[in-house]
Order: C-alpha cells, then structure tokens, then sequence
C-alpha cells in the first residue's frame, strides 16, 4: 500500500460517515471510539456518529447507544433510552442487544429483577453467535449457588476464546478464580495463574489485578515465578514489576549490597504508576546504607514528587498499597546524600 493511500484512510470512513453511509457510521465511530489509526479515543464524536445510524434504525449503532446510556458514555445515564435502544437493536437483528437486556434484567434496572429472564436473554444471545453471553450465564449461576453449573459455561466460553470467537478476557479470569478457589472445580493455582495469565492478555482489568499476586502467593519454584512474573509484567499486570524485584533481591547473599537487576525492575514499575516501585527505587537511589554506585538524588526527588502526588490525590489507596512510613521516606529525601 502506498504510503499516500495509507495516509488517506482515516479520512475516508469520515469522508464516507459524513456522506450519510450508515455503515461507516458505524465502523468510523467504533475506529474513533477506539483510537485506531493513531488518533486519540474520542467518545464523545464517536457517540455521535452512532445516533445518528441509530436514529436511521441500524441495529448495530442502536446497541451502541444503549451502551451507551446504560454506561453513561453518551453523556448521560438512562436505563430507559438503554431499554428502548436495545429492543430497538434486537428487533433488528443484532445479538449484543440480547446480551444487554440480559443485564437490565439481571441488576433490575428499568425492569423488575428477573434471574430467570436475565438467563433468557444471554441464550438468545448465544444462539445468535454472541458467546460471550455464555460467560454471564455462569456469573448468573455462580450468584445461584450453582458453582459446578457455573464453570460448566465458563469453561464453554474460554473455548470459545481460545478458538478466536470471544476477545474478552472475562471468561478467563471467572475459570481462573475458580481454579484458585476450588469451587465448581478442583483447586489448582497453577490453572489459577495461567487463567489470569491469558485473561490480561487480552487487557483484562481484575485478571491484571490478581495474577501477579496469585504467582507470588501460591506458587512455591522461585524460578517459575519469576518465568510468570516476567509474562505478567508484559501484560501490565498488577505489582508485577515489584514482585520480581523482590525476587531478585531474595538470591542476594548480602542483602545491604543491591541488585541493578532488580532496581531495572523497580525502574519499569515506576513509569507504570506501581506505588511499592517507587518507594524501593527511592531506597536505592537515595538510602545510606545501598552503595553509592546507585545513588542519585535528582532521581529519588523526582520519584519522590510522584510518590506524593499520588498521596495527594488518593492518600488512602496509595497508603494501604504501600504501607510506607512517610517520615522515612521523608528522611531520605532531606537527608540521604
């Protein structure tokens, strides 16, 4: 493809969107909302494509404003528009809308809370190819009691994944805690970890949140950590980046000596936000008892002032991530060299 033409292509869909295509519509406001083709996300233009496909009865931008009213993106939270969109979206064809009404019925928003409904609704979803409604039936049964039932749907929604036809990480993450939990299947943590595992791989949220944790508590072979730790930190999981550190450190003979291996790590976990990360660089860069080779006093202010403005903005949360006596951190900054 020429480099002209490549440039061209996020105006055509625009060009097109803009000429009244309904389907690019669509498709530029899922690239807009999405940030493809190095632009910037923007929800607000990408909803406004969508209403106006919608409001020409496309079934696919319908969805996308019950979404979006459900959620709030739209710039507005209406769990009424939410319904009609969605019926309006079934009624035409469109197998999500199914899927969302399953979880009007299931947090009875609009509607009376209906478990039975609810479950209705994810298998006319199913039926028309939406998988992944095959992983809220088990959340449904899971609420049921019915855990065994449960993993049944979620172990049927990871082979849809795995076969291509599912790109949430969700139905990895509901085995995995299964797995580590030991209900509604055998308890298995090195399951445990490789469901997490896949589940960020796929961006996941609360499958980044628990797999770096979950390798650091419940595996025992230091070097298998540290092989899923490293996998983990790829798929920007949670703590990741401080639990090898740790790791590194705990081979040390003389554990007041260091590791520039493991400060590199404490180093990747700074710029990813990891509060732990930061307080174990600033020992490094700044406490008298590390050799001097790793000190650095601009380095230790400057992770120092993120440290703190994180504080600031949430001094609660960073405290219970850290559990860091401030007065030390403040005496290393002062004080150290």
């Amino acid at each position: 493809m020429s480099g002209e033409l490549s440039g061209m292509l996020p105006a055509l869909p625009d060009m097109l969107a803009e000429g009244g295509s309904l389907m690019a519509m669509v498709y530029w406001g899922d690239d807009v909302y999405n940030g493809r083709y190095h632009q910037r996300p923007n929800k607000e233009q990408a909803y406004r494509w969508w209403r106006v496909a919608a409001d020409r009865h496309h079934p696919e931008a319908q969805y996308y404003m019950a979404f979006g009213y459900r959620s709030g993106e739209c710039g507005a939270t209406d769990p009424l528009l939410a319904m009609m969109y969605a019926k309006e979206s079934e009624e035409g064809g469109f197998p999500r809308a199914h899927r969302l009404q399953g979880f009007l019925y299931r947090r009875g928003e609009v509607v009376e809370k209906d478990l039975d409904k609810a479950v209705a609704c994810y298998r006319k979803a199913v039926d028309m190819g939406d998988y992944l409604s095959l992983n809220y039936i088990g959340d449904v049964e899971w609420f049921r009691g019915n855990k065994d039932t449960a993993v049944s749907f979620y172990r049927q929604a990871v082979e849809h994944a795995e076969a291509g036809r599912i790109k949430s990480g969700a139905p990895f993450y509901n085995l995995g805690f299964s797995y580590r939990k030991g209900e509604g299947s055998e308890q298995d943590s090195r399951k445990a970890c490789e469901m997490y595992l896949k589940g960020a791989s796929r961006n996941h949220p609360n499958s980044q949140k628990w797999a770096a944790l979950t390798i650091q508590q419940d595996l025992e072979d230091p070097e298998e950590k540290f092989a899923l730790l490293e996998e983990a930190s790829r798929y920007n999981c949670r703590r990741a980046e401080f639990y090898l550190g740790k790791l590194l450190e705990a081979k040390l003979e003389d554990k007041s000596a260091g590791s520039a291996e493991a400060l590199k790590w404490y180093e990747l976990g700074v710029d990813k936000g990891d509060v732990d990360c930061m307080r174990y660089a600033m020992e490094y860069y700044s406490a008298v008892a590390q050799p001097a080779a790793f000190r650095d006093r601009e380095k230790a202010l400057a992770v120092m002032r993120l440290f703190f403005s994180l504080w600031d903005a949430n001094s609660q949360d960073v405290e219970e991530k850290s559990g860091f006596n401030f007065s030390i951190a403040y005496y290393y900054q002062l004080y150290a060299f």
